[in-house]
């Protein structure tokens, strides 16, 4: 079979060593042994996602010294002809995806926001119309889920109140942080937010992390400032945790001397709650 990489880039904070290693470990396709049933990472999504043709695997990478999480997406999964020419031709012209996925959470990462260390990038072309996206990133340690945050905590029962509000600070927070720096998510669900923390019974010390930035967009305008910050707060509509209302939401990201009408632009735009 012929195989070919392209577009094996590695990202620009790492080390030369850890650069040259990893583009060894890529080029002599060592991650192949990695692609096992026993290496998918467990998620929710998961059976969606591997329907569409995107896996995700964790291990433990020697050449980098840490966990870390491999992304693969296959652009020859069954699908409608029309998607599966565009995400080809996507390909011969280096706009897929998976590469803007990488370029984005480098960029998030270099800012600081709350982005996981990505690693390398890489495409493998085994035929006309069978290729596979490569993003490797570093694991977050202690992470888990949005989702599985708040079962556990619901099913605790204590002081639910007081870490349904510590989360949603803290997500509001980075939320923000990204709207500054001009990085849209678009895919702000449960399953794309993990929450890092040793003690889910003092949430204040937990850190958020959001992965998955298929879907991210620039921002490109600036001006009128009231328009930037209603797309941004549409960004947000895809957060999920129980009892958060609208209110919640506007009250620490505008602050609470925010205007009336963005609560009944929202509300007219269809954005009534964030609770399940």
């Amino acid at each position: 079979m012929h195989i070919k990489h392209r577009y094996l880039i590695t990202a620009s904070d790492i080390s030369l060593l850890q650069s040259k290693a990893l583009e060894k470990w890529i080029t002599d396709s060592r991650y192949e042994q990695y692609q096992l049933p026993e290496y998918l990472l467990a998620s929710p999504q998961l059976t969606n996602s591997v329907k569409h043709g995107r896996y995700l695997y964790r291990f433990m990478l020697a050449e980098t010294n840490c966990q870390v999480v491999m992304k693969v997406r296959h652009l020859s999964k069954p699908r409608r002809w029309i998607r599966r020419l565009r995400d080809i031709l996507k390909y011969y012209l280096r706009q897929d995806v998976t590469y803007k996925a990488f370029r984005c959470c480098e960029r998030a990462y270099l800012l600081r926001l709350a982005a996981p260390k990505p690693l390398a990038y890489w495409q493998r072309r085994e035929g006309f119309g069978r290729v596979k996206g490569y993003f490797l990133y570093q694991y977050v340690d202690n992470s888990i889920l949005l989702s599985e945050v708040c079962e556990k905590l619901k099913v605790a029962g204590d002081g639910e109140s007081k870490w349904r509000m510590d989360l949603l600070k803290k997500i509001i927070g980075s939320v923000k942080d990204f709207h500054q720096a001009g990085i849209r998510h678009n895919d702000m669900a449960a399953h794309n937010i993990l929450i890092s923390t040793t003690n889910l019974e003092n949430l204040s010390t937990a850190k958020v992390c959001f992965i998955d930035y298929d879907r991210h967009t620039l921002v490109r305008l600036n001006k009128p400032a009231f328009l930037k910050k209603f797309f941004d707060l549409i960004n947000l509509r895809k957060i999920r945790i129980d009892n958060v209302s609208l209110d919640d939401v506007l009250n620490l990201y505008l602050g609470t001397n925010r205007h009336y009408l963005w609560s009944a632009l929202l509300i007219f735009m269809g954005f009534k709650t964030l609770s399940k």
